[in-house]
């Protein structure tokens, strides 16, 4: 790698590091957030979420992560619970992306687009494991927001909840 590229990778990912509020402690500190923080949940296979997820741990697991950065590596790590569950249907990622969103966002507060994205898939989650009233709250959170949601409408109707909310 020639000395310009190091330096543009380094540059992009002080960038990255500087944006979630993390000093730059090492090569392998970027790579967890890097690999934690994960743009598209949606294409990853089985063997990326593993890695994924593993990287969230170490983040959320780590006492010198700052309350911030440990709101969204648990949040990222409920999604990727979220995309496992849908995959294998695993009753017990469905519990800990529950989990996982409901801790994360007492922890960080998200823009308001990842708000209303981690409700949905929360609400998902909670209809799955047959908590309809939970899953109906998370939807009409999210409409009241954004009245407009297709998905938080999706849930409502699936739950048998009129949509004329």
């Amino acid at each position: 790698m020639t000395a310009r590229r190091f330096a543009l990778h380094a540059a992009i990912a002080s960038g990255l590091l500087g944006a979630i509020g993390v000093p730059p402690a090492s090569a392998q500190s970027v790579q967890l957030v890097r690999d934690c923080l994960t743009e598209t949940v949606a294409a990853l296979r089985m063997s990326d979420l593993a890695k994924a997820i593993a990287s969230c741990d170490e983040i959320a697991n780590n006492t010198a992560t700052s309350r911030d950065l440990r709101g969204q590596a648990l949040g990222q790590r409920g999604l990727l619970y979220a995309k496992r569950w849908s995959l294998v249907e695993i009753p017990q990622d469905a519990q800990l992306g529950i989990t996982d969103i409901t801790d994360a966002l007492q922890a960080h507060a998200f823009p308001k687009d990842r708000k209303q994205h981690l409700l949905t898939i929360r609400g998902q989650l909670y209809q799955a494991t047959g908590q309809t009233r939970r899953a109906v709250d998370d939807f009409k959170a999210v409409l009241t927001e954004a009245p407009n949601n297709e998905a938080a409408r999706a849930g409502l109707r699936k739950a048998g909840t009129p949509d004329s909310y």
